[in-house]
């Protein structure tokens, strides 16, 4: 196990990992415990429903003309937006896009398709259903996007959730006019579905994307300076009032990005390795034994040998 743990910390530490490879298409169209399409569907178009019609309640339900402001809603819209696009990638995960059909491809070292191999005659008689590889198809944009937000969300749902119930424990941040069921549901059952997607979900985390959520975080600080340089409001929160106390403003800032990035990351970090971890243990323990047949070849006899050997058995039968 401590092999398995060294050489998969190895290979997340990789610097081309700070990109987006060693994935490809298809761990976007099923769940880690199952490929079947209409699975895979139901539990995704469920999710993004739930979510978004918490969402728009919400919005209609909650009053404050700030509603904008405040980082729990932009990390509600960001949990949305990701659980919508994960239906269209799980529809069509193809570098071909949304709207185009996907590629067919032949499985390597076979004939073209319909294991027609005259050119000629599989273009008059094309197969009515031709194989669909399972190759690894490359990622399309929307993957790319979807693989960034799933990051976003993963940091910052838990990092919100615990945030705001120790800020309200301490008086740190202001009560939500939201009624209590969206309140438990933008700060607490957000993390919930956070842990249901990292345990059914395939979509890898690599320790490196991390700066996903730095680099949000310093667009949310920035945005509260120009509410605050604009003069909308100077304090979003109470810890982070630019106005009357900017030294504590910037250290809580600064903080915050080292909680969210660092920190929550690394958290659902290792909650997706142990995960991959015990799957690996557990597929490999469900496979058959390796049954390897050696054949060992007679050797080789001489002709003198061989001569002798006969001539010895036919005396053998001469005396009996």
């Amino acid at each position: 196990m401590t092999t398995d743990v060294r050489e998969f910390l190895k290979e997340e530490f990789q610097l081309r990992r700070l990109g987006f490879v060693d994935c490809d298409a298809t761990v976007f169209r099923r769940l880690k415990w199952t490929d079947r399409l209409s699975i895979v569907l139901l539990y995704r178009i469920s999710v993004a429903v739930y979510s978004v019609g918490w969402f728009l309640a919400d919005i209609i339900l909650n009053r404050d003309p700030f509603y904008y402001a405040f980082l729990t809603h932009w990390g509600e819209f960001i949990m949305c937006l990701y659980f919508i696009i994960a239906i269209f990638n799980t529809v069509r995960p193809s570098t071909a896009g949304f709207f185009n059909p996907l590629p067919i491809r032949s499985p390597p070292n076979s004939p073209p398709l319909g294991g027609v191999r005259n050119r000629s005659e599989n273009q008059q008689n094309p197969p009515e259903n031709p194989p669909v590889s399972h190759e690894p198809l490359d990622l399309y944009w929307t993957h790319k996007v979807t693989w960034v937000l799933f990051n976003l969300y993963g940091d910052l749902a838990p990092f919100i959730s615990i945030l705001y119930w120790i800020g309200v424990t301490h008086g740190l941040v202001g009560a939500t006019p939201s009624t209590l069921a969206i309140n438990v549901h933008v700060h607490a059952i957000n993390s919930v579905l956070l842990l249901a997607e990292l345990a059914l979900n395939d979509l890898p985390i690599r320790v490196l994307h991390f700066y996903f959520s730095l680099i949000f975080g310093l667009v949310f600080i920035f945005f509260t300076l120009i509410l605050h340089w604009a003069g909308v409001m100077s304090a979003v929160y109470p810890v982070l009032d630019w106005s009357s106390d900017p030294g504590s403003a910037v250290g809580f800032a600064v903080a915050a990005l080292a909680s969210c990035s660092l920190l929550s990351h690394a958290v659902v970090f290792a909650l997706y390795a142990a995960k991959t971890l015990l799957c690996r243990r557990y597929y490999l323990a469900r496979e058959p034994p390796v049954v390897i047949t050696q054949i060992i070849a007679p050797p080789q006899v001489g002709v003198k040998q061989q001569e002798k050997a006969e001539k010895t058995i036919r005396i053998e039968l001469t005396s009996l």
